[in-house]
């Protein structure tokens, strides 16, 4: 999975801080389109998660006038897993970057989910941070969204 900047995988600040990897093979269905995908993540988000997802779709070039470009790529998910970024985890902090000295600059990395077994959630903890970002409180809720890959 490609990290895409220094600042992805820091919690700083955070109640907590999830990954959320999910594997998608092309399909045929018309009702498997990117369009439709996002839109059904849009359904599940709390109001506040739902304006940074928004945010993080138009950074990513995900505007109306495209939108009949992406309804010819579909796909079926095929699994999901969450991953709990804590401490131990393997990823890059800008801090870590002192130990290079100058001249060392990380724009993006990639991560070996393989590397990763033990911070995955358990099935009723994945689905109690389903429910919790379900919720209307955005106070309840302190996890940041990531890019995907």
């Amino acid at each position: 999975m490609t990290i895409a900047n220094l600042d992805q995988l820091d919690g700083s600040g955070l109640d907590g801080l999830y990954l959320v990897h999910a594997r998608l093979r092309a399909s045929s269905d018309p009702k498997l389109s990117l369009q439709a995908l996002a839109e059904s993540i849009q359904a599940k988000l709390n109001k506040e998660l739902l304006v940074k997802f928004e945010g993080k779709l138009v950074r990513a070039g995900w505007f109306k006038a495209t939108q009949q470009q992406r309804d010819g790529a579909r796909f079926r998910f095929v699994e999901r897993k969450v991953y709990r970024v804590v401490d131990g985890f393997p990823r890059i902090l800008r801090p870590d970057l002192r130990q290079f000295g100058p001249g060392v600059d990380v724009k993006k990395y990639t991560l070996d989910l393989n590397a990763c077994s033990k911070f995955v959630l358990e099935p009723a903890d994945e689905k109690e941070l389903w429910q919790r970002l379900r919720t209307d409180d955005p106070s309840s809720v302190g996890t940041g969204i990531g890019a995907v890959s």
